[in-house]
């Protein structure tokens, strides 16, 4: 996703201009609108640096990292991360990336034990 939040149809479809693109940014990389002093900032780093750069910035932040490694646990083991988790994963997100993080859970045996779970409620 993070390379398709730079493309100039994420851009124009979010209203074609940079204030415009920060909000949509901020919705869909942390789940919440921009405050108007974000969108100010962030529009001012769009201008000077590039969509790409911005989009990087928010997508790898702590705040960004942290609401997937929740979005991790919630999908591939049915439950909410906890603060420390969320730490510490949206940590090992940011260090070592978001394929390595699923890599992990995938390999985790609460996820073994959630997906047999699961299929023996998917044979009832």
């Amino acid at each position: 996703p993070r390379l398709f939040l730079g493309t100039a149809s994420f851009y124009n479809n979010s209203g074609g201009n940079d204030r415009a693109f920060v909000r949509s940014l901020f919705q869909f990389a942390l789940g919440r609108p921009a405050s108007e002093t974000a969108q100010t900032q962030w529009a001012s780093l769009v201008e000077s640096r590039g969509r790409q750069w911005v989009v990087n910035a928010i997508y790898n932040s702590v705040e960004s990292s942290r609401i997937r490694a929740d979005s991790g646990f919630v999908t591939f083991l049915g439950r909410s991360a906890t603060f420390e988790e969320r730490v510490e994963w949206g940590t090992f997100i940011r260090t070592k990336g978001q394929a390595a993080f699923r890599s992990n859970l995938l390999g985790s045996t609460e996820y073994w034990g959630y997906a047999q779970s699961r299929a023996a409620e998917d044979s009832l």
